[in-house]
């Protein structure tokens, strides 16, 4: 944008920083670094124009401003400031917005028309288009509109051509329903899977370890008993539901250690639409994991990106128990048909088979039928043969596990360009006087002071060995302030204990490691967030490897996500993270600015 351009080249021909804008101004460093790199523009009428205006007239003497005025034409006031923007800046409008643009001219659809069929005022599409209004990605409008698009497409018989103005492969038997899905993914792009990553990754973070209230479940369980019956049969989306309260009931009341095999290419419905019931499947499967039962669960990953993220979210804190081992099937799913199976190894199971779409209408089985069981084990392990490891999980209950943890995760990726985000500085930029020091200040006791010195140690000499020759990227917030004890330093909090806290003498000195690595290293890259995140988890990505997500309080755990799927859309998020930050890749000079001017 003109506007940008201008500005960025005045500061830059006199060495302005952003904190002397700041100042001056009354703005913050990073609202003057958005406008700087055109991803903020004030509106008009703002009174940001006459804050950058008099910061920048306080900054420049007399004789400078009237040579800006004459190279740079640069305005005289606040008002003239506002035209040179108005009249210059070429408009900017999102993904969203371009993508409902692409489509209204291929369909040569006006506003009018689309606000008739989303009963909504023509205004509101105008905006959309225009890039004033950005929705959110459950906005129900929003699919609306995208099953509109469908229905159209289809209709028209312009399935493939539109496939191709989205920049997607041809896809074989599309139709309404897979299209609709495809235009909502390509309109809501990067920020749908940062969302829906960003939901995952904070439940993560917040999950704690949970004391089953067994006097809720003690109704259900004091109910339940094994069917005489050889085989019973129940119908639709509430008979499964029936069928697997009574399966996992008879697993939890058992005394001795089962071995369970799961798996469905079964829409998901049945399990989410119900809260109450989803609460109750989750409970149960909480306290059969508690009670040392072990699960063999096979995902089937080729789902809709909302299916797939519900079934992550809803096994997240089941996985971090430990005893799940977790596969996903590789060959593509029938588009025609889908199964179910939850079996107990040779004592009963739940299967059933459905045309897609019409699962309300099929018949679920509670067996008992021994020549059933040993067929449908059969048809699990023929599926085994053909699925990977989706994730591991890790338990860190000592400082040992978290050494131990570290070392193969480092040793496993020795080359691998690397991503990780988190909201903390890097403990592995500090060198070790100062870290020394803080632990001192902090009275940190001996057994925890030389943990973390030694896992410290560790971290520097594993990075410096990747860094010869692997590139690393760092994401991290750095606060325009704070008070002193605001600001906790980077570790494993594996016993609850208390924070350790910077003091903004100390703070400043990190930076200036973190400074002196950047200058040093041309493999090392820093991404400074726009605003914190991830307060007590990391997420760490081995390109084409894996994925861990480290949470650093108790309970301390971490989990490996392994599958290619799940790899390629954390390598998108954490591009679409990227690109709201300021990063050394594109602005190198105003990093260092950062890391060089903070808190003064």
């Amino acid at each position: 944008m003109a506007f940008s351009k201008h500005l960025n080249e005045i500061m830059n021909e006199f060495q302005i920083k952003n904190i002397d804008l700041a100042r001056e101004s009354g703005l913050s460093q990073s609202y003057i670094s958005k406008i700087r790199r055109g991803i903020s523009m004030p509106k008009d009428g703002s009174l940001v124009y006459e804050k950058l205006f008099r910061g920048l007239e306080a900054l420049l003497n007399e004789t400078q401003r009237e040579g800006l005025k004459e190279k740079f034409e640069f305005p005289s006031d606040r008002k003239s400031l506002q035209a040179l923007f108005r009249k210059e800046s070429s408009k900017v409008i999102g993904h969203f917005s371009n993508c409902l643009n692409i489509l209204m001219n291929f369909f040569k659809i006006q506003n009018k028309s689309l606000a008739e069929v989303l009963n909504c005022d023509p205004s509101l599409i105008s905006k959309y288009r225009g890039g004033e209004r950005i929705p959110s990605m459950d906005n129900e409008m929003v699919i609306h509109m995208t099953h509109y698009f469908s229905f159209l497409a289809i209709s028209e018989g312009k399935g493939l051509a539109l496939c191709k103005v989205m920049g997607m492969e041809e896809i074989e038997h599309i139709n309404e329903k897979i299209l609709s899905e495809l235009i909502l993914k390509w309109m809501l792009q990067g920020e749908m899977d940062a969302l829906l990553m960003d939901k995952i990754f904070n439940m993560m973070e917040n999950y704690q370890e949970t004391c089953v209230d067994y006097s809720k479940l003690s109704k259900i369980l004091e109910s339940t008993s094994l069917p005489y019956q050889e085989v019973m049969k129940k119908q639709g989306k509430e008979g499964i539901r029936k069928q697997v309260l009574l399966f996992l009931s008879l697993i939890a009341k058992s005394e001795k250690t089962l071995e369970l095999k799961l798996f469905s290419d079964q829409s998901m419905d049945w399990m989410t639409e119900d809260p109450e019931f989803f609460n109750i499947w989750r409970t149960l499967m909480l306290t059969i994991l508690i009670c040392g039962h072990r699960v063999q669960i096979i995902h089937n990953i080729l789902r809709t990106d909302r299916e797939l993220y519900a079934a992550l979210e809803g096994w997240l804190p089941l996985h971090l128990s430990g005893n799940i081992e977790s596969y996903y099937y590789k060959l593509p799913a029938s588009d025609l048909f889908s199964n179910t199976l939850f079996i107990n190894c040779g004592e009963f199971a739940v299967v059933g088979n459905s045309v897609v779409g019409l699962e309300d209408e099929a018949d679920f089985y509670f067996t008992k039928d021994e020549g059933t069981l040993k067929r449908v084990e059969h048809v699990f392990d023929s599926l085994i043969e053909n699925s990977e490891e989706l994730l591991q999980t890790f338990s860190l209950r000592s400082y040992e596990d978290a050494f131990l943890f570290a070392d193969r995760m480092m040793d496993t990726n020795k080359d691998s360009t690397i991503y990780l985000i988190q909201q903390k500085l890097p403990l592995w930029t500090m060198n070790e006087n100062l870290l020394i020091k803080i632990l001192e200040e902090n009275q940190v006791g001996i057994r925890r002071k030389e943990f973390i010195l030694e896992y410290a140690q560790f971290l520097r000499e594993s990075y410096d060995s990747l860094l010869e020759n692997n590139e690393y990227y760092e994401y991290f917030y750095i606060p325009e302030k704070f008070e002193e004890k605001k600001y906790i330093l980077d570790g494993m909090n594996i016993f609850g204990e208390e924070p350790i806290y910077y003091t903004i003498e100390d703070f400043k000195a990190h930076l200036k490691d973190i400074r002196n690595i950047l200058r040093e290293s041309k493999n090392y890259h820093i991404a400074i967030l726009e605003e914190p995140m991830f307060s007590e988890m990391k997420l760490l990505q081995f390109k084409d490897k894996n994925i861990f997500a480290i949470k650093t309080k108790p309970p301390t755990s971490a989990i490996s996500y392994q599958s290619e799927l799940i790899l390629q859309k954390c390598q998108s998020y954490m591009m679409y993270k990227l690109k709201d930050t300021i990063n050394s890749i594109d602005h190198y000079d105003e990093v260092l600015s950062v890391l060089e001017d903070w808190g003064e």
